[in-house]
């Protein structure tokens, strides 16, 4: 396994060495942290972990902390089974972010390609951006910017190969 497919912080059930059931975070390219030593050691490369299977992890306390009322896990665990819709909507938002597949960004097209997208001077209004030969121009008023400091771009026209 490469290691790019894999989300830091991201946790596991896999396969450690020869030990199997072993709850491991992925913390970096080839670094996987297991939460019980395994042949004498917590730090394990990417050839030591074998066998993945990712887990939802469910921050409890933070659903609890939405509320007015005081709740601890123990509380959001007895609403939820009494089908309080606010907390399994909270509870199903945490797990969908956690198996939705993160946007991969376009590539940067050629010159004179154009995107739709937005900066952080302006995250809530995509605007139309052209590709020169010194940068990407903004439509709306002509300022220049480095493809870095575009946001969430759409692609309008490839351009062309410089």
């Amino acid at each position: 396994m490469s290691g790019n497919e894999f989300e830091v912080g991201r946790v596991y059930r896999a396969t450690v060495w020869d030990k199997t059931d072993v709850t491991v975070v992925y913390t970096g390219p080839d670094q996987w942290v297991s939460m019980t030593p395994v042949r004498g050691d917590y730090w394990h490369s990417n050839g030591d972990v074998t066998g993945l299977h990712p887990l939802i992890v469910l921050d409890l306390d933070a659903i609890a902390a939405d509320y007015l009322a005081p709740l601890d896990s123990g509380g959001v665990v007895a609403a939820l089974k009494a089908g309080h819709i606010g907390i399994g909507k909270r509870i199903a938002d945490q797990i969908a972010a956690q198996i939705t597949p993160p946007k991969v960004r376009m590539e940067e097209p050629g010159l004179l390609g154009a995107v739709s997208a937005k900066t952080e001077s302006n995250p809530a209004v995509p605007r139309r951006f052209v590709r020169l030969a010194h940068g990407w121009v903004r439509e709306n008023d002509g300022t220049c910017w480095d493809w870095a400091d575009i946001i969430d771009p759409t692609l309008i026209r490839e351009g062309v190969d410089a």
